[in-house]
């Protein structure tokens, strides 16, 4: 028997246990274990994977120029907090470096200024043509869809996420987000149990009900890809608590099992 397939599959059963909002895959080396893992459940936040990843798609056909820029004080504004609040109004950035900071800090204003600029539809038809077809964008993240749950109507499964993460980690032109992947500032779930010295690329994304995080490890035996997507939680606390114990199993696994 399989010992890491082996030991990747408990736990991720006692993971979801029987509750019907979490999904769960896992992979590396050739081998996969999931749960409900082509399941539609909120993207939250790991929606700004693909919007990063479409500013580098229209870059590369010409669209676009990733290093003109924009004022601070021309970005959208927000009620809620902004790494943006920490640069003058006339300071300027380059759209590279805004679908940078809109994946390692996930903010909200440098997101929903790229989705101005690319369109929905756009964005959606970079998940689809890197084959993510379970995934659906239909939202920004400006205070009206945030705060009329519009933002929910951007959904993905576990698959999608697990795809869209390895094809940023081996396409040449998306080297600039593999950095700002590296540099997330939310390490509270997949992270939060693994050793320090190990290097992580991730993406976190919450709502209410809502704890969801996928990721690369780079482990000494090679990239270990988790992605937790749940919605419908009742203490999302607990719920990420559950994905960083999940994720410390199955490195474990990984890193012991030969």
């Amino acid at each position: 028997m399989d010992r890491v397939l082996s030991a990747w599959t408990e736990a991720l059963r006692e993971f979801v246990g029987d509750d019907a909002g979490r999904s769960v895959l896992v992979s590396g080396g050739g081998r996969r274990a999931g749960i409900a893992e082509d399941v539609a459940r909120p993207a939250a936040s790991v929606a700004k994977l693909w919007i990063a990843m479409a500013v580098h798609d229209a870059a590369a056909v010409g669209e676009l120029d990733p290093s003109s820029t924009v004022q601070v004080g021309n970005l959208p504004t927000s009620r809620y907090p902004s790494v943006l609040d920490s640069f003058e109004p006339e300071h300027h950035l380059t759209l590279a470096e805004i679908a940078g900071l809109s994946l390692a800090t996930s903010d909200n204003r440098t997101a929903q200024h790229l989705v101005d600029i690319l369109g929905l539809s756009s964005v959606e038809e970079c998940a689809r043509s890197h084959g993510c077809t379970r995934t659906a964008l239909l939202s920004g993240f400006d205070d009206v869809s945030l705060d009329t749950g519009r933002v929910r109507l951007s959904t993905t499964s576990a698959r999608d996420s697990e795809l869209a993460f390895e094809t940023v980690m081996s396409v040449t032109r998306y080297s600039q987000l593999r950095r700002s992947l590296r540099s997330s500032l939310f390490n509270a779930r997949i992270l939060a149990r693994l050793p320090d010295h190990i290097i992580k690329s991730h993406k976190s994304g919450s709502l209410d009900g809502v704890a969801n995080d996928v990721g690369i490890v780079h482990a000494v035996r090679g990239d270990l890809t988790l992605s937790f997507l749940t919605e419908d939680q009742t203490d999302t606390w607990a719920t990420s608590a559950d994905i960083a114990r999940c994720s410390r199993e199955c490195f474990d696994a990984w890193e012991t099992f030969r």
